[in-house]
């Protein structure tokens, strides 16, 4: 496949907290992977994209940048452009609403479901978040259980524990127990 006919660019970059794998689109950044240990594990999440080129290396620059500096704690918030194209629609509200959730703030999966204009739905809320394709930009971290309990994170508890932490919240015994 000529660059010209590619759709999607991809890159695995280091960090301080392990390899992180990107894929982006002509409309923007499509699949971010959470922290793997290996670069080889993030060339398997991204899959078919793994070796793929479309000429977007600028955004994927402003992708490594800016994820690099989230996670040093010199990045509250992102400027990148994100594609959630051919998403159902449920998913792609409750994500969207997600979007919304600051830096050092948290919500509950409850209070999620009734922002998105479905209370009753705390599952099929918690369903959309585990297939998030943009983990870190679209924050599923800052989402809790009732009474604050760390709960459900595609990374494990103790990554969300410790992309809390790194926005400042307090953590003790699996529940939040003090912001800023």
């Amino acid at each position: 496949m000529s660059q010209a006919e590619a759709m999607f660019e991809a890159r695995v970059f280091h960090t301080d907290w392990g390899y992180i794998g990107a894929v982006a689109g002509r409309r923007g950044l499509v699949r971010l992977t959470l922290p793997c240990p290996a670069e080889a594990d993030c060339q398997a999440a991204l899959g078919e994209h793994a070796e793929s080129e479309a000429g977007l290396s600028r955004l994927l620059d402003q992708v490594e940048r800016e994820i690099g500096e989230y996670l040093a704690g010199r990045r509250r918030s992102f400027t990148l452009p994100i594609d959630l194209t051919g998403m159902p629609v449920f998913r792609r509200r409750v994500l969207e609403q997600l979007r919304e959730i600051g830096h050092g703030q948290y919500t509950t999966y409850g209070a999620l479901a009734k922002a998105v204009g479905t209370p009753r739905a705390t599952r099929a809320v918690g369903g959309a978040m585990a297939t998030n394709p943009l983990s870190l930009i679209i924050p599923c971290h800052r989402v809790l259980a009732s009474g604050g309990r760390l709960n459900g994170f595609a990374g494990g508890l103790a990554l969300k524990q410790r992309l809390l932490e790194l926005e400042g919240l307090t953590v003790d015994q699996g529940r939040v127990v003090k912001t800023g």
